[in-house]
């Protein structure tokens, strides 16, 4: 009884791992990776949300871009810029 258990446990543990692995694979390979992004640096779903969702004053200039989110949708972000620094949650 206690070897039946123990490959069940084993199986479930390498399948976790698996997918785990699998996961990863897929958000290498999304393209847009996360960290801190200068304006130079910055992905273009970045530049178009901020645009679209009017976060900064028109002579604000960025300093530097970060997206918490691990989807990278922009949806929760810090930004700061020569004037100000912001943080947006739910896009707001």
């Amino acid at each position: 009884m206690k070897g039946k258990h123990l490959l069940i446990g084993c199986g479930v543990l390498a399948f976790l791992a698996g997918l785990a692995v699998i996961i990863g694979f897929a958000f290498l390979l999304s393209g847009n990776e996360g960290g801190v992004r200068t304006p130079i640096e910055m992905e273009e779903y970045a530049t178009i949300f901020l645009k679209e969702n009017k976060v900064l004053n028109e002579t604000e200039k960025i300093c530097a871009y970060y997206d918490v989110t691990l989807s990278l949708d922009g949806t929760e972000a810090a930004v700061i810029t020569d004037e100000r620094v912001i943080y947006l949650r739910n896009g707001e």
